[in-house]
């Protein structure tokens, strides 16, 4: 079922700005007024612009409400206030309503987060919220959410915000008050339950991708390093191990990277055989690309929702194995660069694919990517998670 998302802001700047976050992972929005009728049943997120920015207090406070019956008459599954940069249009009123019935999580960052310290009434006694939310463990975030409390937090985005943002909502949490950086954390937490797995297959040898790969891990992404050094008979003794841990891998996780340059911790954990103690050369050779296509063919279930491709050998290899001969384009970038495709396949329908190069990118591109890569699958008629289209009508 697709998920649905109320957004209500303060002004029409405000409002698209927080529906473009969830746009660019695929999620059909709509943009309205507190006047206009809801949206159409496929919409998945609602932004109400108030246009309460200079209304005052009162008036502030009373849009709010409206807003609030608007959108529980739609029934979103999760609520976001956007909080200006400035924290201009009486913060304090335009949050009350809200907080009066639920807990929450706040999250400040930029201009807003340096002028958190003279923010006056909303967040009341320091009993009455909870700082640094980045340290509770699971437990602690369902008390919290239970009691109806406060989190609080200035932070700068996607890191740790992805995490936490996690965490808050398999507690329970469903309000959201912030701006840009939460609505893209929510936006790609959503998105990797709708869709089934996402796999990236990093066969470049550049420092940038080694990087990345790093980062990917570090963020919780399973990872399954492939030893492709010793020569074929080498490499084909150990197909059925690294097979069968790709197959597991996907099952469990709904997102893996497989790459075969090691990075600093790969070796000490991996207990394939190793015939060949050393770091594989700078670039994969032809036999090494059709060597990794081989397994990912192999492993890949009937459910896998998405391709992350790095190293133009490896992708082409990956793509010829699948029987991808054609792709089209979404008409969307993951980043700059990185258009977001489409393709059927023989194995697979609605597969969505990005091909990054491997120098392409900082460290954390290759991990947005792949939060894209999940989202566009959700709304392309992409396999979910049960292996049932991930977009399938909703029972509301």
């Amino acid at each position: 079922m697709t998920y649905r998302v109320g957004i209500l802001a303060d002004d029409l700047t405000g409002a698209a700005m927080m529906a473009g976050e969830f746009a660019r992972f695929g999620a059909p929005v709509t943009i309205t007024d507190l006047e206009s009728n809801q949206p159409d049943e496929d919409c998945a997120v609602w932004a109400l612009n108030l246009a309460s920015r200079n209304l005052g207090s009162a008036l502030n406070e009373q849009r709010v409400r409206q807003g609030l019956r608007r959108l529980a008459e739609w029934a979103p599954d999760h609520i976001m206030l956007k909080i200006d940069s400035r924290l201009r249009g009486s913060p304090d009123a335009f949050l009350a309503p809200a907080l009066e019935t639920q807990g929450g999580l706040l999250i400040l960052q930029g201009f807003a987060a340096d002028e958190y310290q003279r923010w006056p009434g909303v967040l009341g006694a320091p009993e009455n919220h909870v700082a640094q939310p980045q340290a509770l463990a699971s437990a602690d975030w369902k008390t919290l959410v239970e009691a109806r409390r406060l989190a609080t937090m200035v932070s700068a985005f996607p890191s740790p915000g992805d995490l936490i943002v996690r965490d808050a909502a398999e507690a329970g949490m469903r309000l959201w008050i912030g701006s840009y950086g939460l609505a893209d954390a929510l936006a790609g937490y959503l998105s990797s339950l709708e869709s089934g797995p996402v796999l990236v297959v990093a066969g470049s040898y550049n420092s940038v991708t080694v990087e990345q790969v790093r980062h990917l891990k570090d963020n919780g992404v399973a990872h399954l390093f492939v030893d492709t050094m010793g020569g074929r008979s080498a490499r084909e003794s150990r197909f059925d191990y690294y097979r069968d841990r790709l197959a597991d891998a996907l099952a469990q996780s709904p997102a893996v990277v497989i790459s075969t340059i090691p990075t600093h911790s790969d070796t000490a954990h991996d207990s394939a055989p190793k015939l060949v103690d050393r770091r594989p050369g700078r670039r994969a050779s032809k036999k090494v690309a059709e060597y990794v296509a081989s397994l990912v063919v192999a492993a890949v279930p009937p459910n896998l929702a998405g391709l992350v491709l790095t190293g133009g050998s490896t992708a082409e290899a990956v793509l010829r194995g699948l029987g991808c001969g054609a792709l089209r384009t979404s008409g969307s970038e993951a980043i700059s660069g990185v258009p977001v495709l489409e393709t059927n396949c023989s194995k697979f329908s609605h597969l969505v694919v990005a091909a990054k190069p491997g120098g392409l990118g900082g460290s954390a591109d290759l991990l947005r990517i792949l939060r894209i890569v999940a989202g566009h699958s959700s709304f392309r008629g992409g396999p979910g998670r049960d292996g049932h289209p991930a977009n399938a009508a909703s029972s509301r």
